[in-house]
């Protein structure tokens, strides 16, 4: 069950940081002649569980640490927070990664 709640997280997470216009498409039907996921959209790895994933796609190739927490301070109140990667923020050289 974890190792199902582990992968559930993951893609939470990739649905949730990527932009893509369709949401449906047949989980590894590669070879059934079936609608799959479009190249280069938040899912595409899905087309194919065979093969090990690859794109060219800049986005595609951030690596994991660009996603990593950061830890917003103001020297002002000496308030500490930790700030999700999706949290817009006003000033970025406040930012430090963690």
């Amino acid at each position: 069950m974890q190792l199902k709640q582990h992968a559930q997280s993951l893609a939470v997470l990739i649905r949730e940081m990527s932009v893509s216009p369709h949401r449906m498409g047949v989980i590894d039907g590669a070879d059934a002649n079936v609608p799959g996921f479009q190249d280069n959209e938040k899912f595409d790895w899905l087309n194919d569980l065979q093969k090990m994933y690859t794109c060219e796609d800049n986005h595609h190739n951030q690596p994991l640490t660009s996603i990593l927490n950061l830890i917003e301070s103001s020297p002002e109140t000496g308030v500490v927070r930790e700030r999700c990667p999706l949290h817009e923020i006003e000033d970025a050289d406040k930012m430090v990664q963690t």
